[in-house]
């Protein structure tokens, strides 16, 4: 029995081996793939390539219409009760044109005051020069008596003196009346200003609200002009973004007809090392486009470049990695090799690209992180 199993086992061997070796032949008569579609097994990466480019980082931010030639329109002249406006806010005006109409309640006690005491100072004046010239007159007289030449000199020196002392006198009183008939002469015209008139051309910027027959007192401010032809434009300067003759793109007007206008900073807080006040910057327009200056200026804004560097390394913001606090690229050489190197990162964003100080070479192939 043992023998048989033996026979048994050594016929499946024997069996087993010649199917190996037919497999075997007919593996070798099969070509699997041909050796040109054989390819190195390469990673494909998204890169950009080191070069020389500008930096530009550019802002936009709302305006206003600033006009410097502002002028106050106050009323001078007795108490009025308020009757009008004759202008609107936005009117523009001629020098004198109607601007205010008012009423002047005359006061007749204080002008019979003035006049009384205007009266009186010349009743006075008169009276005083009469009798002085009389005491000198009186004085010369006791002169040609005296025959004592020593008392003579004395009597004469007291007539000059009463001489200067009338002089004197004049002067003063004459300059008193002058003055007291100029301060009359003002209160009668002061009650002849019934209106008030553009002291300029120009546009109504803004008036004083006030009630009809509401008390206008002398010097209240009851209007302001501006010279159209004299216009800035002022933004806020918080961050120092706007540097003083910086240039700068300003568009105004409606929706679908906005214009363009060219111009530079003429003022603003950093122009000056340690400058101290405002935040506030001032644009001045040097040109439109097309030449021709706009008659509507809604809605204005303001486009400026506030970083411009030329010749600097600009790279994609994807090619720059930040961890622990350093940046750094990865680099690939041309056979292939990956290598990482750290960077100095000034700063960037996905829409200028990231500058970059040092790190780098002209023509380096680095990888983006997509």
């Amino acid at each position: 029995m043992l023998q048989t199993n033996k026979r048994f086992s050594l016929r499946l061997l024997c069996s087993l081996l010649a199917c190996i070796l037919l497999f075997q032949t007919a593996l070798c008569e099969i070509d699997l793939i041909d050796d040109k579609d054989i390819v190195v097994d390469t990673a494909n990466y998204k890169t950009c390539t080191v070069a020389l480019s500008d930096y530009k980082k550019s802002g936009t931010v709302s305006a206003a219409e600033h006009y410097p030639s502002l002028l106050n329109v106050r009323y001078e002249g007795a108490n009025a009760r308020f009757v009008e406006f004759n202008v609107r806010r936005g009117e523009e005006v001629k020098k004198g044109d109607v601007l205010v109409t008012l009423a002047i309640d005359r006061d007749e006690v204080l002008i019979y005051e003035r006049e009384m005491a205007l009266a009186r100072l010349k009743e006075d004046y008169a009276k005083n020069v009469s009798l002085r010239e009389e005491e000198i007159s009186e004085k010369m007289r006791d002169i040609n008596a005296e025959e004592n030449p020593y008392t003579r000199e004395i009597r004469r020196l007291e007539c000059e003196k009463l001489r200067l002392s009338l002089e004197k006198y004049r002067f003063e009183t004459e300059n008193a009346i002058n003055d007291m008939t100029a301060s009359l002469e003002e209160l009668y015209q002061s009650y002849e200003n019934q209106y008030l008139y553009a002291p300029m051309d120009g546009v109504v910027s803004d008036y004083t609200y006030l009630r009809e027959n509401e008390i206008v007192t002398n010097g209240r401010v009851l209007m302001q002009l501006y010279d159209p032809t004299e216009m800035l434009f002022i933004v806020t300067n918080e961050k120092g973004s706007f540097r003083y003759n910086m240039p700068v793109t300003v568009e105004v007007g409606p929706g679908k007809t906005r214009t363009t206008g060219y111009g530079r900073v003429i003022a603003c807080k950093n122009a000056l090392p340690g400058e101290s006040g405002s935040n506030n910057a001032f644009i001045l327009i040097e040109s439109y486009e097309g030449g021709k200056t706009p008659k509507n200026f809604t809605r204005p804004v303001v486009k400026f470049d506030e970083v411009y560097l030329e010749d600097v390394f600009v790279v994609d913001k994807d090619a720059v990695s930040l961890y622990g606090g350093r940046y750094f690229v990865y680099k690939l050489s041309e056979n292939g090799m990956v290598s990482k190197r750290y960077v100095n990162h000034v700063a960037g964003t996905n829409q200028t690209g990231s500058f970059l100080l040092d790190g780098v070479e002209i023509g380096e192939k680095l990888i983006l992180d997509s």
